[in-house]
């Protein structure tokens, strides 16, 4: 079986729970809204992948984490994007972090021929949710989909999850195929 999987950081409920107090004042802004336990920071995008390398990415992951201890991130701002011109999602971005970049790096290493590895900086967000399709956004005024607010969220770093993405009951859900401790 193929599947489609990415390695990411859970966003755990401490961290929720502050996020979900934050996007209050968004809560009349027409938007699918990302459910608690889909919340999740990606690491690395594996893409389609068949079950028989299953094994082979596990044992990459366990590589990557040996010898990395439990963090703190920080979640810094909740902003329209990633196109400030066109945004088609809210997010949380994570301030720059030493700990989260080598293990991203880490991870890229000993999964360069899964992943798709992007070229540019790894900078870590969360997607909160994503704006419903509207036919003409300038009618609503740009101050309804173009803002920024400053937080200061922890997120604790102890585990990292291989993810599937599947579509079911005709919306995406992301699912745990295994959890590796740091």
């Amino acid at each position: 079986m193929v599947r489609k999987l990415f390695i990411g950081i859970q966003i755990d409920g401490r961290a929720n729970a502050v996020i979900e107090r934050n996007l209050k004042e968004f809560s009349s802004f027409q938007v699918f809204w990302t459910e608690a336990q889909q919340r999740y920071i990606t690491l690395l995008f594996l893409g389609n992948v068949d079950d028989e390398y299953l094994p082979h990415i596990s044992e990459g992951i366990l590589r990557a984490v040996e010898g990395m201890e439990v963090f703190d991130i920080f979640l810094e701002k909740i902003s329209s994007g990633p196109d400030k011109n066109n945004p088609k999602s809210i997010r949380a971005w994570g301030e720059e972090s030493d700990e989260l970049s080598k293990l991203h790096d880490r991870l890229a290493k000993e999964l360069n021929s899964f992943a798709k590895i992007e070229k540019k900086r790894f900078c870590s967000h969360v997607t909160l949710g994503r704006f419903r399709r509207i036919k003409n956004r300038s009618d609503l005024g740009e101050e309804d989909y173009f803002f920024e607010k400053k937080i200061h969220i922890p997120v604790s770093v102890s585990t990292v999850t291989l993810f599937e993405s599947a579509e079911e009951n005709g919306k995406r859900e992301y699912f745990p195929v295994d959890v590796f401790d740091l």
